[in-house]
């Protein structure tokens, strides 16, 4: 796979898990509590700066984005 394939396939899965988030009106911080990934990374996922290749990271920040919203203190 070449470096600009993947730049693009890193950039389309960040707009989706942004679009997901956004369309849900979850925060970045309530990922990164659900998650147990760092607000850090869920930002760098979201913009593309993370290969979404890492599994167990890609799906952390998506069954957040889909469990039930909780209040945060």
């Amino acid at each position: 796979m070449g470096l600009k394939h993947e730049q693009e396939r890193r950039r389309e899965y960040g707009e989706m898990v942004r679009r997901r988030r956004r369309r849900r009106s979850l925060s970045i911080e309530e990922i990164s509590i659900r998650s147990g990934i760092s607000q850090e990374a869920v930002a760098r996922i979201e913009h593309g700066q993370v290969s979404p290749d890492i599994e167990g990271l890609f799906k952390r920040v998506i069954n957040a984005i889909h469990q039930e919203k909780m209040v945060i203190k």
